[in-house]
């Protein structure tokens, strides 16, 4: 007689079927929020590889700190210890004496606020191409 009464009660019905719902929902919900941190993070850092590379156009003499520091400062909330500005000679693709072609590198690793949800770290990236003219020579 309990077994069947126990069978027919429906009094945690909704407890049960909310508990089932609220972890993939709670889930989804901080998967969308950090899927849209990264894409605004790899956005914020093109804009910041941007900046560096008007700075290098403006002086070609910049050093690799100096554009770090400006990716730095248009990105907010970034860890600069994560944060990884390169620069070399790119491949050449203006073929002048008087021009040469640098490549910007701009990398980020990427790490979920949430662990469970996004394990490891996603390496962000943006690259350009700035193309400065050789100093004159006397």
């Amino acid at each position: 007689m309990t077994l069947r009464r126990f069978f027919r009660d429906t009094s945690g019905a909704t407890a049960v079927e909310t508990a089932l719902i609220s972890l993939p929902l709670i889930t989804l919900t901080f998967g969308i929020i950090e899927i849209g941190r990264a894409l605004y993070m790899q956005q914020a850092l093109s804009f910041g590889a941007d900046r560096a590379a008007r700075i290098l156009y403006i002086n070609p003499t910049a050093t690799e700190s100096a554009m770090e520091q400006a990716v730095v400062d248009s990105v907010f909330f970034v860890d600069p210890l994560r944060l990884d500005v390169s620069l070399d000679l790119a491949p050449t693709t203006v073929n002048s004496e008087d021009f040469t072609t640098r490549r910007l590198t701009v990398t980020y690793d990427f790490v979920s606020l949430v662990p469970s949800i996004l394990t490891g770290t996603i390496k962000l990236s943006s690259d350009r191409h700035v193309v400065i003219r050789k100093p004159a020579t006397p």
